[in-house]
């Protein structure tokens, strides 16, 4: 399995990554790739310059398409494309890939970034991409609450890093060892 993302899911990222790899001995690998930059910088610099190593034939992918990175940078309908160049090179590696999407993490008191993960929510519904959603394990973004879930630089806390793993490792695992 391969997760593609922010730096923002790395906390996330790993603690998945930890806990499948207990719960299936081993039998499932799980690569992260995280980056710091919108989703044209990671398609243009990694993605397209080959700083992934597909040959390794993931059968998951599993993307975050730097959505809080690309507020007020890069155009919802461009965000879209470059989420199917990641999803179609995953497929051109292993034909019968499953390629996941989950949204970034909220912010507090977000305005347009809520539309625009809403609009990521209703483009993989109309694609069939099945989406994670995990914002409902997180306080609401006008609840001052969401503050103890991340911190000044709209990063997760251990709390949001939980909130977040905890929605991957249900949808995987489908059970509550994972906390």
């Amino acid at each position: 399995m391969l997760i593609i993302g922010s730096e923002a899911m790395a906390g996330a990222a790993e603690r998945f990554a930890t806990v499948i790899g207990d719960r299936y001995a081993g039998l499932m690998g799980v690569d992260v790739a995280t980056f710091d930059m919108t989703s044209t910088r990671f398609v243009a610099e990694k993605l397209e310059a080959g700083e992934i190593d597909w040959e390794v034939g993931y059968d998951i992918v599993l993307y975050e398409p730097f959505t809080l990175h690309n507020n007020g940078e890069v155009v919802i309908e461009n965000e879209r494309q470059h989420l199917l160049a990641v999803k179609a090179l995953a497929e051109s590696y292993v034909e019968d890939v499953s390629f996941l999407v989950t949204p970034p993490q909220p912010i507090y008191r977000a305005s347009y970034y809520l539309t625009q993960i809403q609009a990521l929510e209703t483009f993989t519904s109309a694609r069939g991409i099945p989406y994670i959603n995990h914002w409902p394990n997180w306080p609401d973004t006008g609840s001052d609450e969401l503050l103890t879930y991340i911190d000044g630089a709209r990063m997760p806390t251990e709390s949001g890093i939980i909130a977040w793993s905890d929605a991957l490792i249900a949808y995987f695992v489908d059970d509550k060892s994972a906390k």
